[in-house]
């Protein structure tokens, strides 16, 4: 959309990963460097201009950033040294902001979604169908045999048993509730997850 590879990358300013602002990188001089280089072109989108260089200190870069993001009207209500690191949540944020502010300018809008699209033939869930029945009678006969339970539950340690407990010197038994799904809800999310 904005044409990133053509207009701003070179030589020194390789295409990235689009995670690539997400976490550290091996070398955190360079991360910082392109994300400032970034931010100071997505500036220029904007006809703003950048009031920094390479060659300035980190924290003055991150301060010019602010207030070249507040000119742009853009939230900046952090501060500075969240963005001295050129990653993580603050820089993302700031990347996205900018390239909403550029995309705004140009005039660009995404479109609604199209929900319809979901509702014509809507292939049947494997529940619908009846798959998984054999599963579902499977979990239930294991669930209500309770033979299991004696074999954990069957032999007791010294001292008050499974479900009991002393207090003040007595005795106390407490009950153990116990509750079993019978039927699973199926969920629709098949047709959200399919890939055209």
């Amino acid at each position: 959309l904005l044409d990133y590879e053509a207009n701003f990358c070179d030589k020194d300013t390789p295409p990235v990963h689009p995670i690539y602002f997400c976490g550290p990188a091996g070398n955190a001089a360079l991360q910082f460097a392109y994300f400032t280089r970034l931010v100071a072109w997505l500036l220029s989108l904007l006809k703003k201009r950048a009031a920094w260089d390479e060659y300035d200190d980190p924290h003055t870069v991150c301060t010019n950033i602010l207030v070249a993001l507040k000119d742009a009207g853009l939230p900046a209500d952090f501060p500075p040294q969240r963005l001295k690191t050129g990653y993580g949540d603050t820089a993302a944020l700031v990347l996205h902001g900018l390239c909403g502010k550029v995309l705004e300018k140009t005039g660009f809008r995404f479109l609604e979604p199209d929900f319809s699209v979901l509702d014509q033939g809507q292939p049947q869930t494997d529940f619908e169908n009846g798959m998984g029945d054999e599963l579902e009678e499977e979990v239930e006969d294991a669930v209500s045999d309770g033979d299991d339970d004696a074999e954990y539950f069957g032999a007791a340690p010294p001292g008050p048993s499974r479900g009991e407990s002393f207090s003040n010197g007595l005795l106390e038994e407490k009950q153990i509730v116990r509750s079993t799904v019978k039927e699973p809800v199926p969920l629709p999310l098949a047709a959200y997850l399919r890939l055209r």
